[in-house]
């Protein structure tokens, strides 16, 4: 079976290195990046999914995620906005973002929706 891949844009190192663990606990191949990369970057990378913070230190998250699903070579790609932002939701749905995940966050949201863009395929964390 081929490795699912995920694209983790989080400046938070701690957060970052969490997620890290429980995505590579379900058998998913995880690229992180901490800081908002160029449309055309994530391109190239081709992730199966985009776990995006909102609030990095370069840029919004949200206007990446705006971008990246304006974009034909990147629109479907799946992205789950995170933030401790108490407006995530409106800033995900402006943002045209599949899914949002308010910080903190219960690791088992994380896995269900991850399962949830990737397929159950990618096992739970930690078989």
């Amino acid at each position: 079976m081929i490795k699912k891949t995920v694209l983790i844009i989080e400046d938070d190192p701690d957060i970052l290195e969490t997620i890290e663990l429980v995505l590579s606990g379900m058998n998913i191949h995880v690229m992180s990046a901490p800081e908002a990369l160029l449309t055309t970057e994530i391109y190239t990378l081709s992730p199966d999914l985009i776990l995006l913070d909102h609030w990095l230190h370069n840029k919004l998250g949200g206007d990446l995620c705006l971008a990246l699903k304006t974009d034909p070579f990147t629109k479907k790609i799946p992205i789950i906005m995170m933030s401790a932002d108490l407006n995530i939701a409106n800033v995900a749905r402006y943002s045209l973002a599949d899914a949002y995940l308010a910080k903190p966050f219960d690791v088992d949201t994380l896995i269900n929706l991850t399962q949830q863009f990737l397929g159950e395929e990618v096992g739970s964390w930690g078989n």
